[in-house]
């Protein structure tokens, strides 16, 4: 974020993070044992899931296309003077679709089913309600560079919100009204994790661990 500066590492550990508050200590704390029965895994391994996917909702965003948006940032003109840029139209896209390919790729290479890898990819690409568009590549020259920050991203969040041994999800009949639950979740937690207010209380910290 811009405007106060916020790390994008930062800003999806508070959602995920805010998202698992939801869970456990508000109105939407109903929702917790009913995630448990219809992904069949406990109470405790869906706010493990629920913490990680939503911090995943905007790894698009470590991509050239999106960090060149805001040119005034000097991390972006360190960016531009290294070469790690690219001249291509930004308005066509996405971070959230790039966002739900991974995830999608993520959960199917971890074992899970192919209707829940797509139920939560299908979270991931609509948390701003847009028509998605195609994947847009990065440059093969400087992909290596994003591709590395990209994984380094995945790792740490598995890190924070994910134990060394979790059970793979299941889905039932009723995905579609689980994904609706999940969706405004999503929205929720985002959007509160987006408030200053919130996210200013941990001064970005010192280590990804002082900051959780």
């Amino acid at each position: 974020k811009s405007n106060p500066y916020h790390p994008l590492d930062r800003h999806m550990i508070d959602t995920g993070c805010m998202a698992r508050a939801l869970l456990t200590d508000s109105c939407f704390a109903f929702l917790l044992p009913r995630l448990a029965k219809e992904f069949n895994i406990t109470e405790d391994q869906v706010l493990q899931y629920i913490g990680f996917l939503f911090s995943l909702h905007d790894l698009g965003k470590c991509h050239p296309l999106f960090q060149q948006q805001c040119k005034f940032l000097e991390v972006v003109t360190i960016l531009g003077l290294q070469g790690k840029l690219q001249e291509t139209e930004q308005s066509i896209y996405r971070h959230e679709t790039l966002s739900a390919k991974i995830v999608k790729e993520l959960l199917r290479n971890d074992g899970n089913s192919r209707p829940v890898a797509r139920l939560w990819a299908e979270i991931i690409a609509m948390h701003h309600q847009r028509n998605q568009t195609a994947v847009v590549p990065i440059d093969p020259r400087i992909r290596g560079f994003w591709s590395e920050i990209l994984e380094d991203l995945q790792v740490k969040m598995r890190e924070v919100f994910l134990s060394a041994t979790h059970s793979k999800m299941t889905l039932d009949d009723r995905r579609f009204t689980t994904g609706y639950l999940l969706l405004g979740l999503l929205v929720l937690s985002d959007w509160l994790a987006s408030g200053p207010m919130w996210f200013t209380y941990g001064k970005d910290g010192a280590s990804i661990e002082d900051y959780v």
